[in-house]
């Protein structure tokens, strides 16, 4: 007699494996989960509502506020939020910008997302301006890690040139207001240009009151002006807009804090590609103000004609291999390069052998390689040779665990139910 066993079904995996599933799906098949039945539903309204990017969207950032006002269990879900209130959140009232009180709903969605952690807004020159005190104070209520406080809008520079006491003011009280902040982005063009300038610690914090940041995200001015009261627990660092004569301010600022320059471990160096000056990221001198850097990743991008493509991928490795060799501890390198166009070339895909070997022998520290295709290769010792010879091997492909959530591709996001 044959003994019947049940088949394992999709709901019977546990949580973890499904958070596991979720990574391979696009947002509009775990949409799909969602409306199978209310066992798949409870599951994957979980994983959809945990991170949640809608950066530079306003008018689904306002979609999702509305789904949040009818089911404020699911904006309990969110542990990470970046929205963009342009527009839909705000009107003009004698002559400014201001929240709408038609929108103040939106604005009671928002703080019922108690849970989260990781916070960006957008969109709304939220750090400026009276009339902004409530968008302020829903977020010295959260609780966060994490937070990312994006320019204002170049239209608005003016404004705030005039008022730049009271922003820093603000943007003083939000940071202070946050206790257990540890990472950090700013993107504030007010607070780059004053960097730029020469200005010291804009925002105005005293090192007594000072942040305790292990991750910072900025520029190299900014970072150059707040690192006397970043603390002395930084691990990772991360400029965007490099150019090769950014290293000038940061050696002023890390010859001072020896301590906080020993400490970084990882550091993400984003640069663009231009008629004018090419390739300017000379990064040899940075690398060694940062002796103690393992994990390494550069990110090049163009928007020129796809004509010029291989020559600039090729020019972009060329310098890549050659700075990489002042890094005496260096053993992680993620080299990306995004041309800002549709197409995409075959020379992506195909990582020659010759460029990890090169890679390798400009950095003998070096351990892995992640391609622009986010695959990850290891160096390996050849048993069958003598002295420093070794091979490349593939180890496997790299996902992002966080859901991204495209444009177009995302049906079940701001329901309305």
């Amino acid at each position: 007699m044959t003994h019947w066993e049940p088949q394992l079904q999709l709901l019977d995996f546990p949580f973890e494996l499904h958070e596991h599933i979720s990574i391979l799906l696009p947002p509009s098949s775990i949409s799909s989960l969602i409306t199978a039945n209310r066992q798949s539903r409870s599951i994957y309204e979980q994983i959809l509502y945990r991170h949640v990017n809608l950066y530079a969207q306003p008018h689904r950032s306002n979609a999702l506020l509305r789904t949040f006002t009818l089911r404020p269990d699911l904006a309990l879900l969110v542990r990470s939020l970046d929205i963009d209130l342009r527009y839909s959140a705000l009107s003009m009232l004698s002559g400014q910008l201001s929240l709408s009180p038609a929108r103040q709903a939106r604005l009671d969605a928002l703080a019922s997302a108690r849970n989260v952690r990781s916070f960006g807004l957008s969109g709304v020159a939220w750090l400026w301006g009276e009339r902004m005190k409530d968008i302020q104070y829903v977020v010295s209520k959260m609780e966060l890690t994490s937070s990312r406080i994006h320019e204002c809008w170049p239209t608005q520079l003016i404004s705030h040139l005039r008022n730049k006491a009271g922003v820093y003011a603000n943007l003083r009280a939000v940071l202070k207001g946050q206790p257990r902040l540890q990472d950090l982005e700013l993107k504030y063009f007010l607070l780059r240009m004053e960097a730029a300038c020469g200005v010291r610690n804009p925002i105005g914090i005293q090192s007594p009151d000072g942040l305790s940041l292990r991750a910072l995200k900025a520029d190299a001015y900014t970072v150059a002006s707040i690192l006397p009261v970043v603390g002395d627990q930084l691990e990772s660092l991360e400029m965007h807009h490099w150019m090769g004569n950014n290293t000038k301010p940061l050696a002023t600022s890390f010859s001072s804090f020896a301590a906080t320059r020993d400490r970084i471990r990882k550091l993400h160096l984003s640069m663009r590609w231009t008629y004018d000056l090419c390739w300017d990221f000379d990064f040899g001198r940075l690398l060694e103000l940062l002796p103690n850097v393992e994990s390494l990743r550069i990110t090049g991008s163009s928007s020129y004609p796809s004509a010029s493509q291989c020559i600039l991928l090729e020019t972009y490795f060329d310098k890549v291999t050659s700075q990489i060799t002042r890094s005496p501890n260096l053993t992680k390198l993620e080299a990306s390069f995004d041309f800002e166009l549709e197409q995409k070339l075959n020379l992506l895909i195909a990582v020659r052998e010759d460029l990890g070997l090169n890679l390798k022998t400009s950095c003998p520290s070096l351990k892995t390689f992640i391609d622009p295709m986010l695959r990850e290769w290891a160096f390996l010792e050849d048993g069958e040779t003598t002295g420093d010879e070794f091979r490349m091997v593939r180890v496997g492909q790299l996902y992002c665990r966080s859901v991204d959530f495209g444009r177009r591709d995302l049906p079940g996001l701001e329901w309305e139910i």
